[in-house]
């Protein structure tokens, strides 16, 4: 059986604040987190602010270490590799950050922007094959070579966005992670953007890790997506699935907070969810929100089980046992 493009494994990565009058605390960002994605595929990964969805970019765009765990991509451990071998590596999983006014480098024109990634590559290439690279890939984002003697502050938002993931694209990478791409883009720049992250599946097999917080965004072009709270995956599946019919308590919550994505159940009231309780190692980490919460979630932490083809979930009652 052929490995998958990306296989996080139990992936846990713990912060340490210091202060000077308390001791040590520790917090855990990702919680024993396991994603797999395919080549060419579009993974969505959706959790309101500070549910882990950045650290998990992170760590598998190798800028972060985890405490515990492995990120396997195209079959190698990216942690266990020397540090040369890692570089030579990250030709192939490029990242695009969220702010396309802060992630690129105001002193330098575009040409060079989108450039710079190659001279990174094990084979050095030439001036007139970096040239044609950085033409091709700023073509391929609907961006032409006259723009490569510009600076950013010439260009639109969406245009900056569209550098960006020009530059991600010039290694010829196998993955590409989008950590909340459009989120700082007017809405019909956002569609723009996520017309092109399809095309660009559809035209180079270039697999997306699509993490944002805008569950219709990620409803238009991911093929599966994980719901993620408190450090946990919570529910994955297909992503027409998962948000037509959420299963999670907090999935719930959040289809029903996002008016752009039709639900099986339209008359279905809003969710208020009370305040957030930090969940302890043992216990459900949405149990303290949760409305359908029993005794067995304060004792017995909920792990991601099957329950249906393709789809799994972290609850004691999901909404299929309730069927």
């Amino acid at each position: 059986m052929k490995a998958p493009l990306l296989d996080v494994q139990e992936l846990t990565r713990d912060y340490v604040s210091h202060t000077v009058f308390s001791s040590p605390h520790r917090h855990r960002a990702l919680d024993s987190v396991s994603i797999r994605m395919e080549p060419a595929s579009i993974f969505g990964l959706v959790g309101e602010s500070g549910s882990g969805k950045s650290t998990l970019a992170r760590i598998v765009a190798a800028l972060d270490r985890p405490t515990s765990g492995k990120v396997m991509f195209d079959g190698d451990d990216l942690f266990a590799l020397p540090a040369r071998q890692l570089m030579r590596r990250r030709s192939a999983f490029q990242m695009v950050f969220q702010d396309p006014f802060g992630s690129l480098d105001p002193r330098q024109r575009i040409g060079r922007t989108v450039a710079e990634p190659l001279h990174a590559l094990p084979a050095h290439l030439g001036r007139r094959q970096i040239e044609d690279r950085v033409a091709e890939v700023l073509e391929s984002v609907g961006l032409s070579v006259d723009h490569t003697r510009r600076y950013p502050h010439e260009f639109s938002g969406g245009q900056r966005q569209r550098i960006a993931i020009a530059r991600a694209l010039v290694t010829e990478p196998k993955l590409v992670i989008a950590d909340e791409p459009v989120s700082a883009l007017d809405l019909s720049v956002q569609a723009q953007i996520l017309n092109l992250i399809m095309d660009l599946r559809e035209r180079r097999g270039v697999a997306f890790l699509f993490i944002s917080h805008n569950l219709a965004a990620v409803d238009c072009i991911a093929d599966t997506v994980g719901v993620m709270y408190g450090g946990r995956i919570v529910e994955t599946g297909p992503a027409d699935e998962v948000f037509r019919t959420p299963l999670h308590p907090y999935s719930q919550a959040l289809a029903a907070a996002e008016p752009s994505v039709q639900v099986q159940h339209r008359q279905k009231p809003q969710v208020r969810l009370p305040r957030r309780v930090p969940a302890g190692e043992n216990d459900c980490a949405f149990r303290s929100r949760c409305p359908l919460a029993i005794e067995r979630c304060a004792t017995e932490r909920p792990e991601l089980r099957p329950v249906s083809a393709g789809r799994s979930v972290a609850c004691h009652r999901p909404s299929l046992d309730r069927t």
